[in-house]
């Protein structure tokens, strides 16, 4: 086949466990998602095209090699001239487990001052999403030469995605907020069918596929996926897997203000496979750990931009002068900033909603000066109980320093302990790990492992220490 054009086409079917956004537009304070003109949510094929140019690169494969994929613009390199792609990556449409178009869910965020517990000026603001488990099937159709060492080429590149979606590849302007998470389907396989453009059979075939008459046709290399290609790199990402459970006697609020009879309702979610779920946001969690990460940051000595001493000036003071200065901050590498991504990424924890496991309280303001009860200070709000779970979380940390694992395994001591809580203050907010199934690979898991191997069913002194 050496000299003749050959076409690859690669379909992946996906799954979004903790659901997608793939921003659009902005209207108010409301981020919308793109659509179909009949209102389908589709994720486009350019914003897949960014998102694996960069995880390859991530996984080993050099820019001669992103670029001969997924071409270079004009200028980009000397002599001022373009490079062609030979990738093409189509849009995808989000459907649900029965074929429908993926339903559209609300998200409800703000952000948090972490040194007075507020909501930051501009902070409340709402997120269209496709609900947990929504699926799609990303197909991308490569050229190559047919020549023996583009066929190897193409078998690394095919090989280096299927590892990656094994792991999960983030994907959507709300990542940082728990959802985007893409996995291989449960039960799917990646199907590999490569057309030798100069055999004539091949080449209808590739006609009837590209134009949606036919889904199959050429040459089925899927089974090389599984035997795997040319290595790449292997992964520079920790993934951490939680497991988290409301302790006995405990409850729990992941507030959702959807102002109902009750002030404040749990946050629960319709899933696409018709399942309804209650739901513990990544956003939560990545408040919580960022506030922690940053005391022990300070604690050790490191560099913070927003300190207690800014926060002092700012708020306390009143001098608006006083500036954050995220150059060199520790935190704002690791978890991000308006000007830098980050490489930190919490998803979503879901549970199947169970109503018995949801019980209200009833709450009264009383009046510090007379211990009365205030007029109009009496409100209820739902809370989770001890039954409720597991919550299954995912924490991922790409390139992480020997400091952001420690600092990780002192935030998840603290957790554990009671130190730290999840969600509102009308509830209890304690959860705890199930040290033993909970997983890890990747860089330095082995070194986190056996920081969480000493915490036992019964805490110690020692154990509460360790994490602060």
């Amino acid at each position: 086949m050496s000299g003749s054009w050959m076409i690859h086409r690669i379909c992946i079917p996906l799954s979004f466990p903790q659901g997608v956004s793939p921003g659009a537009s902005r209207d108010g304070n409301n981020l919308r998602i793109v659509r179909t003109a009949d209102g389908t949510p589709i994720i486009r094929g350019s914003t897949w095209a960014g998102v694996l140019r960069a995880e390859l690169g991530r996984r080993g494969l050099g820019h001669d090699q992103l670029v001969q994929w997924f071409g270079e613009a004009p200028g980009t390199r000397h002599g001022g001239t373009s490079r062609q792609h030979h990738v093409v990556v189509h849009d995808c449409e989000l459907s649900s487990v029965k074929g429908h178009a993926a339903p559209v869910v609300l998200r409800t965020h703000n952000s948090i001052d972490r040194h007075d517990g507020t909501v930051t000026d501009g902070g409340l603001f709402t997120v269209e999403s496709a609900a947990p488990h929504s699926m799609c099937t990303l197909t991308l159709t490569v050229k190559s030469t047919g020549a023996s060492a583009d066929e190897d080429q193409v078998a690394q590149l095919v090989c280096a995605l299927a590892a990656a979606f094994a792991d999960g590849v983030a994907v959507g302007g709300s990542k940082a907020r728990g959802i985007g998470f893409a996995h291989v389907r449960d039960g799917a396989r990646i199907s590999w069918q490569a057309f030798d453009l100069a055999n004539a059979a091949h080449h209808g075939q590739w006609l009837d596929v590209r134009a949606g008459r036919a889904t199959e046709g050429g040459e089925d290399r899927s089974a090389r996926i599984a035997e795997g290609g040319p290595t790449t790199q292997a992964s520079t990402e920790l993934t951490v897997d939680l497991v988290l459970r409301v302790p006995p006697g405990q409850d729990i609020l992941c507030g959702d203000g959807r102002m109902g009879d009750l002030a404040v309702e749990v946050q629960s979610v319709d899933g696409a496979d018709g399942t309804t779920y209650f739901r513990m946001p990544g956003s939560s969690l990545r408040g919580v750990f960022r506030g922690w990460f940053s005391r022990l940051a300070a604690k050790d000595g490191q560099l913070v931009a927003y300190s207690h001493e800014v926060a002092l000036q700012r708020r306390w003071r009143g001098d608006e002068t006083a500036k954050v200065k995220p150059d060199g901050c520790v935190i704002t590498q690791l978890f991000g900033s308006a000007h830098r991504a980050g490489r930190i990424h919490i998803t979503d924890a879901l549970t199947p909603y169970r109503p018995e496991l949801r019980t209200e309280r009833t709450h009264v303001r009383v009046d510090p000066l007379f211990a009365t009860s205030v007029e109009g200070g009496l409100f209820s709000n739902a809370v989770l109980t001890s039954d409720a779970g597991p919550f299954k979380a995912r924490v991922r940390i790409t390139n992480p320093s020997r400091n952001e694992v420690d600092w990780l395994a002192r935030t998840l001591r603290a957790l554990h302990l009671g130190i730290i809580r999840i969600g509102s203050s009308k509830a209890s907010g304690r959860v705890e790990l199930a040290v033993t199934e909970c997983a890890m690979v990747g860089p330095q898991s082995e070194h986190l492992k056996s920081e969480l191997d000493s915490l036992a069913p019964s805490a110690t002194t020692e154990g509460v220490s360790a994490c602060r």
